[in-house]
């Protein structure tokens, strides 16, 4: 069983399907959480008004990224308690194919039942500890120019760069995690 911070366990347990046999089994190293979640549990103390959950989870390697998304995706889903996928047909490039070799991570989102949006990134453990200078998304969700907000609360566009691929996906290249 890993560490879980008493406030993230309190919090996260209300939106994900928290349990160490389903955390081990998808191979999952570490949960990040973030987005309106976090930020309305931590300056307001309640978790009532968030719209979302943004955060990452972190697997041991490439390996785990492309099983999340193919045997394990009902266990992911299960895992977020997602009813209904951003992208219900994202499959990921083979592992070893050119475009796999081209990213760190999959960009994956779905709803809930009660209709909170949920999106995670999902990286590889060797991308923190490794000598990597970049990070890679796959995702569905072309997010060149969004809009968004400063750390200090003003609204911003945001402009990243990005690479798209032949099979409608694109490559997010440093992304904003959450």
């Amino acid at each position: 069983m890993a560490y879980q911070a008493p406030a993230f366990y309190d919090v996260a347990a209300q939106f994900l399907e928290i349990n160490d046999a389903l955390i081990d089994d998808l191979g999952i190293l570490a949960i990040i959480a973030g987005g309106s979640l976090v930020y309305q549990h931590a300056i307001k103390g309640t978790v009532s008004e968030a719209r979302d959950f943004d955060g990452a989870l972190i697997v041991q390697t490439t390996a785990d990224v492309a099983a999340l998304f193919g045997k394990k995706r009902a266990k992911l889903r299960q895992l977020l308690a997602v009813d209904r996928e951003e992208c219900e047909d994202l499959q990921v490039p083979g592992v070893g194919s050119e475009d796999w070799n081209n990213i760190d991570g999959v960009r994956y989102s779905g709803v809930s039942s009660t209709g909170l949006k949920k999106s995670i990134k999902i990286l590889t453990a060797v991308h923190f500890f490794g000598d990597d200078r970049t990070m890679n998304v796959l995702s569905y969700k072309d997010r060149r120019v969004y809009e968004g907000v400063t750390l200090s609360g003003r609204p911003a566009v945001r402009v990243q760069p990005a690479t798209r691929l032949g099979t409608g996906l694109t490559i997010l290249h440093d992304p904003w995690l959450f």
